[in-house]
């Protein structure tokens, strides 16, 4: 029964944040207490002086007035040390126990006065040990232990005391101040749970916006993260890079960012699979990681392209030299479940702040530069320098030129023959853009088409350039056909293809004269949209060539998926094909897929006789070069067809296959 009692008076560890706003609310309220409950003594000091020496009245306001200067600081100094929890619950129960010493002290101090005065001064004296004790109680409403405390060790014996004065007027004070005392004991039990239940639902909510902290911090973890690589992904890649560029400015300092794309990474998902080909990209993260170190950020932007933002350069050669060792580490081969796989990688790099001072600036200089690696330098890494700015410019100019162009005057096409070695005929002709401009004068045809593409005039540069290659075609003998090239950028709309067709109709050449010629390259890009388009356009009736074979990355599946009628051999294994024995071996290889597969093929680049006789000895015989022509007018074009084809056959001699 005693246990349970005390009980009440307990401060309970197991509530740290209960106990906390406990003690953060009486700190505050205490010292104004404290100093109240001086005046209030003081006052009572004034009014006894005649009746009792100092010594008995005055230690009582200067305790509370010490208590209260003491109590101050803690209330008003905002930057105290955070308490412990045991900390906390210590200063508490001090609170708890100093209660019931004051409310003794008090009632004690109270019967002094009492005894001492008439019946006016105890009148005041019941008056002030009522104000003093409530007072007291509900300034400790937030610690309900201590303001028991306080009130079972005052009220009671006060209520006992006044009774016994057998004085109906002190009955009645008595009487009203254990009512109050009651009232006062209920509101300091719902104050109690009332407390309780918001610290609860504090702590409740506190945990609830932890956990969404938490989630928010994940979530945007995972926003930023590349899930196969853990690396930053583009978006967080691009931010660092803003991030970096504003901390730089200010100090003019260098940072370099390198663009790195995977050589070979597409054969590896083509042959191994997928599941490989995303191994094979955590592997190269790992790599990158572990040789670049500190002072790098490395992120993947999406695909098998990496970003890496050098913090801390070297100078360019140097930089070079490190790009150099990132590439051969990359050619080490990766040990996969599906088996080996050897790849390489090119790297692009551009310097901040001469390559650009924008995010976006900086950004397309080391994609050009990467760009440019990739087609010149066969994988070396390149640096964005002035020489690239300047042809930045250029192309911007051609790009601007050809905007403003008239380009129905301007642009022409040239045939190229396709020579049927068996019958010594012409069978075909390659149409050829070209652009002379009164400004540039004749454009490169490379040039200005990859300036059409990017610049988006491409459909109606193809659009024009067919229609003067249809209007030479009406002048044909009826078995010569029209090889003509088509942008990736056309093959991934159906309705360009569909405009080409109608353009086809309604020049009222048949299709089946038509030879639409596309690159490895372009295959490569979208395999998926380019094979649909393809076979759109076989539908109608037209025959397509595989243009440049055995130069992409394409492999032999692919080729076998392909709705093509022909392959085309590139000019660069013709080139050196009389020393080469390499050369003459893979062009040996794709005549004998073009038989398995039953397709045509033409070979590009004869240039020599001793050219054409090794091609015709593998009994290939659709042949197109400077051996037989170069690129001729229209009217040139069909001149050469109407001689070619009006002469008998040669006679073939020895085993030369000659004519």
């Amino acid at each position: 029964m005693f246990s349970r009692f005390l009980s009440l008076f307990k401060i309970h560890k197991n509530e740290p944040e209960l106990n906390r706003a406990r003690y953060d609310a009486i700190k505050l309220q205490l010292p104004v207490n404290y100093l109240l409950l001086t005046f209030a003594s003081l006052g009572m000091c004034i009014t006894h002086m005649h009746l009792l020496p100092a010594y008995l009245l005055f230690p009582v306001p200067i305790f509370f007035f010490v208590v209260s200067v003491m109590r101050a600081p803690a209330a008003l100094n905002k930057n105290t040390i955070q308490l412990t929890d045991e900390q906390t619950v210590f200063r508490l129960q001090l609170s708890v126990k100093i209660s019931p010493i004051i409310g003794i002290l008090l009632f004690a101090w109270n019967v002094m006065l009492f005894e001492a005065g008439d019946g006016a001064l105890r009148g005041l004296v019941v008056f002030y040990s009522g104000i003093t004790i409530i007072g007291g109680a509900m300034t400790l409403l937030a610690v309900p232990q201590a303001a028991k405390a306080m009130l079972l060790s005052n009220i009671p014996a006060t209520v006992l005391y006044l009774l016994i004065q057998f004085d109906p007027i002190y009955a009645v004070s008595a009487l009203n101040l254990s009512m109050v005392a009651g009232v006062l004991y209920l509101a300091i039990l719902s104050q109690d749970k009332g407390m309780s239940d918001i610290v609860r639902h504090q702590k409740a909510l506190l945990g609830q916006s932890k956990r969404l902290e938490l989630l928010n911090a994940e979530t945007l973890r995972l926003a930023n993260t590349d899930p196969l690589t853990k690396l930053p992904n583009r978006r967080s890649f691009f931010q660092t890079i803003e991030d970096t560029i504003e901390d730089y400015s200010d100090d003019n300092a260098e940072f370099v960012l390198a663009l790195l794309d995977l050589d070979g990474f597409k054969p590896v998902n083509d042959v191994f699979g997928h599941p490989a080909g995303d191994h094979l990209l955590v592997s190269t993260a790992k790599r990158l990681s572990a040789r670049l170190g500190s002072d790098v950020v490395i992120g993947r932007l999406g695909g098998d392209e990496f970003g890496i933002l050098f913090l801390k350069p070297h100078d360019d050669k140097m930089m070079l030299k490190l790009s150099e060792d990132i590439c051969n580490m990359l050619r080490a081969p990766f040990k996969l479940d599906e088996g080996t796989a050897n790849i390489g990688g090119t790297i692009g790099l551009a310097r901040f702040p001469q390559a650009g001072r924008k995010r976006s600036v900086l950004f397309d200089r080391a994609d050009y530069a990467l760009c440019f690696a990739k087609q010149n330098t066969k994988g070396a890494p390149v640096f964005f320098s002035e020489k690239h700015e300047n042809s930045i410019r250029d192309a911007l100019a051609l790009e601007q030129r050809l905007t403003e162009a008239d380009l129905e005057k301007e642009l022409y096409v040239e045939f190229q023959p396709i020579v049927d070695t068996q019958h010594n005929r012409v069978k075909g002709f390659e149409a050829l853009a070209r652009w002379y401009n009164p400004v540039l004068g004749q454009v490169p045809p490379d040039e200005f088409i990859k300036t059409a593409e990017q610049a988006g005039s491409i459909r109606v540069l193809t659009t024009l350039l067919l229609q003067c290659a249809l209007k030479s075609m009406k002048n044909w003998p009826e078995d010569i056909y029209l090889s003509f090239n088509l942008s990736a950028i056309l093959l991934s709309s159906t309705s360009c293809m569909q405009r080409l067709i109608t353009i086809i109709e309604e020049a009222g050449i048949a299709p089946n004269r038509i030879v639409f010629e596309i690159t490895e390259t372009m295959i490569m890009q979208d395999f998926d949209r380019v094979i649909e388009s393809l076979h759109y356009i076989r539908s109608h009736g037209f025959a397509l060539a595989l243009d440049d074979f055995g130069t992409g990355y394409s492999s032999l599946s692919y080729v076998q998926k392909l709705p093509i009628d022909r392959l085309k051999i590139d000019r660069s294994f013709i080139k050196d094909m009389a020393k080469n024995t390499a050369d003459r071996n893979i062009v040996r290889t794709i005549a004998d897929l073009c038989r398995n597969l039953d397709l045509d093929c033409v070979v590009e680049g004869v240039e020599t006789e001793r050219q054409l006789q090794l091609v015709t000895d593998l009994d290939l015989h659709y042949i197109q070069g400077y051996y037989f022509s170069r690129p001729l007018a229209p009217a040139a074009a069909l001149a050469f067809a109407q001689v070619m084809n009006e002469k008998p056959p040669e006679k073939k001699v020895s085993n030369q296959n000659r004519w």
